[in-house]
């Protein structure tokens, strides 16, 4: 299954569609404190089993594999000069740029990018200059999204959906878990996290049982590697 979490961000990919036992899945990201390594670990032991991949010479918050879990996309940041995405190779960290978004605005922040498996569309949470937050959707294969509707939450950092569809986001200016409805965009409170995360952040979805691991970036060069409960937050 698939997975993306953040230290400044991550992807990840469960065990069952890569092979692994249920025991532990992999767990793919990008680290944007210092000097930008893509690396690899796993849910079971996220310290133990972390190894940086290869250096990374760009900046992405919004990433996520395909369902199949061998593709991953990722939308850059550049400042707001440009919306490009593209493919990243897990075995390298390596970027290919594929184009330029059409649907976001320019200067708008691409805070999450993730796919529902249950249509293969995707869905990318997006911050414009005044800090409201917004939901698109649309196909990765060509880069074209449409808005589907306010979040509602100014600061949503991230977006995840589970295997049945169900999607969920980070707001970290309550630091609060959120549902959103995928057919309007509207987010809806779960409950606080009980962090004070900063900056970006990542989470995914382990298909395999449909837990929403997470990276958490508190400040001062400290993270958290944990769950979500989404009953709760």
């Amino acid at each position: 299954m698939k997975k993306e979490i953040g230290w400044g961000i991550l992807c990840g990919a469960g065990a069952l569609l890569l092979g692994q036992t249920a025991m532990a899945s992999d767990v793919y990201g990008l680290n944007l404190r210092g000097d930008n390594q893509f690396f690899q670990t796993t849910t079971d032991d996220f310290v133990g089993n972390f190894t940086n991949v290869g250096a990374a010479d760009y900046d992405t918050f919004a990433l996520d594999l395909d369902p199949t879990g061998t593709t991953m996309y990722a939308a850059l940041w550049d400042g707001g000069l440009s919306n490009q995405y593209g493919t990243i190779d897990v075995n390298t960290g390596a970027f290919s740029l594929l184009g330029d978004l059409v649907g976001p605005q320019i200067g708008d922040n691409i805070s999450g990018l993730s796919v529902d498996p249950t249509t293969g569309m995707w869905y990318m949470s997006v911050i414009d200059p005044g800090q409201n937050a917004f939901l698109y959707r649309g196909d990765i294969a060509t880069g074209t999204f449409e808005l589907v509707g306010n979040i509602g939450f100014g600061l949503n950092i991230d977006l995840a959906i589970d295997s049945q569809g169900n999607a969920y986001g980070h707001e970290i200016a309550g630091d609060m878990l959120l549902s959103i409805d995928l057919a309007t965009g509207l987010g809806t409170e779960i409950g606080p996290t009980g962090f004070n995360a900063n900056f970006a952040q990542g989470m995914d979805f382990d298909y395999a049982d449909d837990t929403l691991y997470a990276t958490l970036y508190t400040g001062g060069g400290t993270g958290q590697f944990g769950y979500f409960d989404l009953n709760t937050g």
